[in-house]
């Protein structure tokens, strides 16, 4: 008689080998390398920072605009009303002129304005703006290497839960089969109802963890859509193992990373700044000119119109300094102060955190290359136990359901050892990718 409950059991280890069984079927064979490039060149992030490029560059000619004279023509019609008819004088646009009718008036004024002298204001304008372009170009290197090392993140695990599976479908064909066998044994009356089913629930065990690292490598791989925007099947993909590569001999500085480097641009920025605030009270030399032609007519609109033949020129050099603004330049140079000494703080949190994240990932890489050659012993030593489980069951000296036993335990060890080695390789990979950010 089967028990109610390990039949429940058996049904479900059944169910859930029927709907595992041939689920990955692995196609095409993707190396770091191809995602890399993929997500280097299509990621959104790269594609933001190429357009703030072109956004710093045109700013620069903006800014260079004050170096030429500022050229503008206006043309204005206006009914003019004169309350005080014994004035000589009437308004038109923005002009004087003598006239002490009311009417139509027209004007057509050509104007020309350039800046002779700002004591440097214009030429540090300018520099800040070829200094965003650096700055672009730095967040372009940092957001190539920020998409680096996500990348790099996402293939290592998705590399070992790639591992895993492979493993534990091994080890859930080996307990399937421990599992029959110990059926025909129950049924034999050689084991009991207990053992029978500690082999069905270990099975179980193993199939629903095989559905949760499925799930998981799934997931890890649309992250890495989102970053190179191609699509990845995970019954169709599988991720080839990490090139061998060795730590670079000479660490570069934190000091050197573009992370770093924007920050020491955006203080000079902010110095520029603070001088230009400083030099806006001190006089500007401008010259200016215009050309004017007024029309007017007391009581035809097309008369005022076609009679534009008053006319007028000017040229005028004027030195205009600020003598009180509500304190405004003050409280600017204040505010630049405070963001100044905010930057040079931020500059050294950012150094901070990278000597950390160095120290660590040098510290990780030092642990594993210290036991590669322990690592390399054990996948001996496991190949070894392998030939010789297999040794013994061609010879017929052990039960089969012990050799099942041995051959999952010395999968999961090779796992482990297996794991150990790609993070090994991820963090040889990551202290090349910050070595070349920093040099």
């Amino acid at each position: 008689m089967v028990y109610p409950s390990l039949r429940r059991t058996v049904f479900t280890v059944l169910l859930l080998s029927l709907c595992l069984t041939g689920t990955n079927v692995y196609a095409d064979v993707l190396t770091f390398k191809e995602v890399l490039a993929a997500g280097l060149q299509n990621s959104f992030d790269s594609k933001i920072v190429r357009e703030e490029i072109g956004a710093a560059q045109a700013t620069v000619a903006e800014q260079q605009a004050d170096y030429y004279p500022q050229l503008s023509l206006r043309f204005g019609n206006e009914y003019v009303h004169v309350f005080d008819e014994d004035s000589d004088i009437v308004s038109v646009g923005d002009a004087i002129i003598a006239d002490n009718a009311s009417g139509y008036k027209h004007s057509l004024i050509a104007t020309a304005r350039y800046n002779l002298y700002d004591f440097g204001i214009r030429n540090l304008t300018v520099a800040n703006a070829r200094r965003q372009v650096r700055v672009a170009e730095l967040q372009k290197q940092q957001s190539s290497f920020d998409i680096h090392k996500e990348i790099l993140n996402l293939y290592a695990s998705s590399l070992k839960e790639q591992q895993r599976i492979q493993v534990m479908e091994a080890v859930s064909e080996q307990q399937r089969m421990t599992f029959q066998l110990s059926k025909k044994l129950y049924q034999a009356g050689t084991i009991g109802r207990e053992q029978l089913g500690n082999t069905a629930l270990e099975l179980a065990e193993t199939l629903s963890q095989l559905v949760e690292l499925r799930t998981r490598r799934e997931n890890l791989l649309e992250s890495l859509s989102f970053h190179t925007r191609q699509n990845y099947c995970a019954e169709e993909v599988t991720l080839a193992a990490f090139p061998k590569i060795k730590k670079p001999e000479n660490i570069v500085k934190p000091e050197n990373f573009p992370a770093v480097l924007i920050y020491r641009q955006q203080i000079k920025t902010k110095q520029a700044e603070l001088s230009m605030i400083k030099r806006s009270r001190l006089p500007k030399l401008t010259l200016s000119g215009a050309y004017r032609m007024y029309g007017s007519d007391d009581h035809s609109f097309t008369d005022s119109l076609s009679s534009l033949d008053s006319r007028d020129a000017s040229v005028t050099l004027y030195l205009e300094c600020p003598v009180f603004d509500g304190f405004a330049n003050r409280a600017r140079q204040a505010r630049i102060r405070h963001e100044l000494t905010s930057l040079r703080y931020q500059k050294q949190k950012k150094e901070a955190e990278l000597l950390q994240e160095l120290a660590t990932t040098l510290n990780a890489y030092t642990a594993s290359a210290s036991m590669e050659e322990k690592r390399h012993e054990q996948l001996t030593r496991i190949a070894g136990q392998r030939s010789d489980v297999q040794r013994l069951t061609e010879q017929q000296l052990t039960d089969k359901i012990t050799v099942h036993n041995r051959i999952i335990e010395l999968s999961r060890r090779q796992l482990d050892v297996d794991l150990r080695q790609v993070d090994y390789a991820a963090s040889a990979l990551l202290l090349t990718l910050i070595n070349e950010a920093g040099s």
